[in-house]
Order: structure tokens, then sequence, then C-alpha cells
């Protein structure tokens, strides 16, 4: 069989949406909660594409400026990208060690005001 005739596992594609929801706080700031959907990332296949997507009702000054990965210096995922829009925020998760990464999305509204989260990506290398 040829390199030409071997067949191509199509790349897997979490697309998880985002939706910011803002509060007022104790002291009468605006504070916000984030929920995801799906709320959890078990990655089970190689190269897997992750894709973070702010949607509606978030309000639309809300963007993500910043993706960071823990723990540090781990090679499994590619450098993230975020969309001019600040919509999205799409990287590539290697999917070759085992365990439980920390992803922190930073966001930032149109008056400055920044908040981060901290969703978890379990990867689940196959065998």
């Amino acid at each position: 069989m040829s390199s030409a005739d071997t067949p191509v596992t199509p790349t897997a594609f979490f697309n998880i949406f985002v939706t910011v929801f803002p509060t007022t706080g104790k002291e009468g700031e605006t504070v916000y909660k984030t929920h995801f959907t799906p709320e959890s990332i078990d990655v089970q296949q190689l190269d897997t594409v992750l894709n973070y997507q702010l949607i509606s009702p978030t309000p639309e000054d809300i963007r993500i400026v910043e993706v960071t990965i823990s723990p540090d210096g781990n090679e499994e995922f590619s450098t993230p990208s975020i969309s001019r829009s600040g919509k999205l925020a799409t990287f590539s998760d290697a999917n070759l060690i085992d365990g439980t990464f920390g992803v922190t999305l930073h966001f930032s509204d149109k008056i400055g005001t920044k908040f981060k989260v901290d969703p978890q990506i379990i990867n689940r290398p196959p065998a």
C-alpha cells in the first residue's frame, strides 16, 4: 500500500462555546461569569484542534485577549491564535501526554475590565 493509499484519519475538532454573563458585584462593580459548552474537554485523538468561541448573549464588547496553558513549557499545545475580532481562540493539542492541563482564557471589555477563567483539558492519548 503506497502512502497515497493510506487512509487519513480526519482531525478531531472541538468547538467550545463560551458565554459570558455580566453581573453586579457586592460594591456595584461589573463581575463576569462564564459558561462553557461542552463543560469539559476530553481529548482522545492525536492532533486535535480546540476552538473557543464567544457566543450570544455574551456582550459584544467582550474580547479574548490572551490564552495561556499550564504547566508552562510543555510542547503538547501549539501557540494559540486569537482572531482579529477577539471572538475566537484556536490551538492544537498533540495529545501525546496523558494528564490534565489548565487553559486560562483572558478577557477584556470596552472599559478595560480584565477577567480570566481556567477551564481544563484532559488528554487521553490513544494506545
